[in-house]
């Protein structure tokens, strides 16, 4: 997909799509074509990224779990959900899959290595 480097990272993308939302809600009607399409796009790019193991790789935090949830905030304020969105399923199958007794997830730097 067509994006400048520094937004090909999940945390980036995901977290844009709220404040575009919110923009929108504020101003109807503004370039409000042009915000769905930014919308869209970012979704199909969230999906696109997913890595093999339904979670996303975090540049700016500890790793997967981290990205993760910033994956699946942003594509739920697109609009995905469990119902409409296998990314979204996958990456609940991540989490819960990984998540320890305790109710942690245990992840530290070593996991980005």
């Amino acid at each position: 997909m067509d994006l400048p480097d520094g937004w090909r990272y999940a945390e980036c993308i995901a977290s844009a799509i709220d404040p575009v939302i919110l923009f929108m809600k504020l101003h109807l009607g503004h370039q409000k074509q042009e915000m769905e399409n930014f919308i869209r796009k970012a979704a199909q790019f969230m999906e696109y990224i997913q890595m093999p193991d339904d979670s996303w790789y975090g540049n700016w935090g500890i790793c997967f779990t981290y990205a993760t949830w910033f994956a699946l905030r942003g594509l739920a304020a697109a609009g995905k959900t469990y119902h409409n969105c296998l990314a979204v399923c996958k990456a609940a199958g991540f989490l819960l899959k990984l998540q320890l007794d305790d109710g942690d997830w245990g992840e530290n730097y070593l996991s980005c290595k």
